[in-house]
């Protein structure tokens, strides 16, 4: 069963996929020159700790890089910082070697924004398939994840997930090709 969040995520990436090749469309920022500020490198750095903190599981250390009542603009999740860590627990459940890689990474005043790459195996429930057993499969999804940093932790997220394929790729969605 699909839910509403779902597509509202994946639709835009994967429309303008189709429009424009998806290498057209995330490569623009590669071996790009950016002249940063020092916060704005700051600012970077706090996101790619949070990104390394998912990847080595270590869920404690978001306290140090997200803020308490951090904004989550992703229905469903929930709001503050308990839910951003849910989301990890949530993700390690479903894929306990998943491994999240930057593909592209820019900050530009308060924003950093980070195209990334997550593979993993599907061994659990995800939070975006519920009811959907584990199928031991490899899969990956992309993201664009926009991050709002204040005070030197994260504030605000955004994010569009592509997650079609691995949605279908686990069960959780099918589609009728004639």
């Amino acid at each position: 069963m699909v839910s509403i969040h779902t597509i509202a995520c994946v639709i835009p990436v994967f429309l303008v996929s189709l429009l424009y090749g998806y290498s057209e469309v995330f490569a623009t920022t590669t071996n790009q020159s950016l002249d940063l500020t020092q916060d704005e490198q700051r600012n970077k750095d706090i996101v790619l700790a949070m990104i390394d903190a998912f990847n080595t599981r270590n869920v404690t250390a978001l306290d140090d890089l997200i803020a308490h009542d951090i904004t989550e603009n992703r229905p469903g999740v929930g709001q503050g910082i308990e839910a951003t860590k849910g989301f990890l627990v949530s993700l390690m459940q479903a894929f306990p070697d998943f491994n999240t890689e930057i593909e592209h990474i820019i900050a530009e005043g308060d924003l950093v924004l980070v195209f990334t790459n997550t593979t993993g195996t599907h061994e659990g429930e995800f939070i975006f398939a519920p009811g959907a057993p584990s199928t031991g499969e490899q899969v990956s999804f992309r993201t664009a994840d926009l991050y709002r940093i204040e005070d030197g932790k994260i504030a605000e997220h955004w994010d569009v997930i592509e997650i079609l394929d691995m949605m279908a790729k686990i069960g959780a969605i099918s589609f009728n090709v004639p």
